[in-house]
């Protein structure tokens, strides 16, 4: 299975654990919301479940793929 499509299942069944296994220790997310980036996972694991609670109904409609 693909990063994409791991990523997108862990997404679509809300399952932060199975998300935050798909980031490196060292991984760095930049957010357009924030001046500063989540660095590390204890940080993106706290992001990323805030993200799930407050958008508990998310699904994807579409996909675009640049390849």
């Amino acid at each position: 299975m693909s990063d994409r499509a791991a990523f997108r299942r862990a997404i679509e069944r809300q399952n932060l654990d199975e998300l935050i296994a798909l980031f490196r220790e060292d991984a760095v997310l930049h957010s357009p919301i924030t001046f500063q980036p989540f660095e590390g996972k204890p940080a993106i694991r706290r992001c990323l479940g805030i993200i799930l609670e407050v958008f508990q109904d998310f699904r994807y409609t579409d996909e675009l793929d640049a390849a």
